[in-house]
């Protein structure tokens, strides 16, 4: 595959990675990530929603990544740092405000209160799904000033390695403070994801290419199963649990990344699709949709699995409705 129809698939695959973490809430709760317990435990379904949460937002990030280098080292566009933040704030910050002050925020005060909707929003210390954005802004920052310090640091695999493991180690340090405020750890905690993304885009990967989706599937299991045991257990096991979420991390998209790409029929439905329009409302708004079904369906005697399908479908249609709504009129369009 060239590099010119890599460049092209960026796109797609970062739509479908969108819908891959509206699949990742619909089942959320049953991994215990948000919202209560389930009334009928599916512990199946739990594990599902360990291995998801491997890859969904991680290939996000490595897309980002990916488009970053593309233009930055390749295009005039980025030159000055400062106009790429301003584009950036504009492009993460105003739809956090946004969606939190219209939607999200609301949602999220009518279940919890408005003493943790302050701290979560205001904060950003758990801004339900709004918590990407912020993080993603801090790694433009991260990222800018690396670039600015030494574009070695962006260009070469021990050196960009070495720095992504660093990043990594902080994150852990940062996550002991009391508030991780305005995402500034989980920046850290994703920000390799980003960097695998910017070091594709400047390395041959035609080898990758070459390689069966089905044996990266086969291998990121089998890391999936050790990471769940080492998990599960205490001394050196906890440890090099650590160790081994920091490689599902890079591994993960790189699975899925590589079935998106081999599924060119796939890529061609999504490419120039509503769904690839609005994928960044969807995800706006998707989640509170969520919360509110589950209000109303999470009772005892309906099956999980109807309630992922309810979930997934309904919060799907509705956000993409609101998001469609929104881009009709040119003051609201300009905020997402």
């Amino acid at each position: 595959m060239t590099k010119k129809r890599e460049l092209e698939l960026t796109g797609p695959v970062k739509a479908l990675a969108m819908l891959v973490i509206v699949l990742f809430h619909a089942c959320a709760i049953y991994g215990g990530v948000w919202f209560g317990e389930p009334a009928t435990p599916c512990p199946a379904l739990g594990v599902f929603v360990q291995w998801l949460s491997t890859m969904h937002v991680p290939l996000f990030l490595l897309v980002s990544g990916y488009i970053w280098a593309y233009i930055k080292m390749e295009t005039d566009k980025y030159d000055d740092a400062c106009v790429v933040l301003k584009k950036k704030a504009k492009r993460l910050l105003v739809p956090y405000l946004f969606a939190g002050v219209v939607w999200a925020g609301p949602v999220y005060c009518f279940f919890y209160g408005p003493v943790s909707t302050v701290e979560s929003f205001v904060l950003g210390n758990n801004p339900s799904q709004l918590w990407f954005l912020l993080a993603l802004f801090w790694m433009f920052v991260f990222v800018e000033l690396m670039w600015r310090i030494r574009p070695a640091l962006l260009c070469k695999w021990p050196t960009l390695l070495a720095s992504a493991i660093v990043s990594y180690i902080f994150a852990r340090a940062v996550y002991t403070a009391p508030l991780d405020l305005f995402q500034v750890a989980r920046a850290f905690d994703y920000f390799p994801c980003f960097l695998l993304g910017a070091l594709l885009r400047q390395t041959d990967t035609s080898r990758f290419w070459r390689i069966k989706p089905a044996a990266l599937f086969a291998a990121d299991v089998a890391l999936f199963v050790a990471w769940y045991v080492c998990s599960a257990s205490g001394g050196a096991l906890g440890a090099a649990s650590k160790v081994l979420l920091f490689i599902l991390r890079l591994v993960g998209p790189l699975v899925l990344l590589s079935i998106f790409g081999h599924a060119e029929w796939l890529i061609d439905k999504v490419h120039g699709s509503l769904f690839e329009k609005h994928s960044f409302g969807v995800y706006l708004f998707h989640q509170q949709v969520d919360w509110i079904l589950l209000s109303l369906i999470n009772v005892p005697g309906v099956p999980p699995l109807a309630i992922v399908v309810t979930l997934f479908f309904i919060s799907l249609t509705v956000s993409l409705a609101i998001s469609t709504l929104i881009k009709r009129w040119k003051v609201t369009a300009k905020l997402l």
